[in-house]
């Protein structure tokens, strides 16, 4: 579900980028031409959900843990 939210702000972002009605990856990053905006805001999308899904993992395995130690 995060990831989902992520990449709708990422297609909302690059959408508002390439109408020219922000500028916000050009100042940041030094990133002018569109497909290299694109291209950074699909590896941002794709490192936040292999993060979500590590940390989905990681809190399913602590609670799996939990529920065992219980009699």
């Amino acid at each position: 579900m995060a990831n989902f939210v992520i990449a709708l702000g990422g297609a909302g972002l690059y959408f508002l980028e390439k109408g020219g009605h922000v500028s916000l990856i050009g100042p940041l990053f030094g990133v002018e031409h569109s497909y290299a905006k694109l291209l950074g805001i699909t590896l941002f999308i794709l490192a936040a959900g292999l993060i979500s899904f590590t940390l989905g993992l990681r809190a399913r395995a602590a609670l799996a843990v939990t529920t065992k130690a219980r009699p």
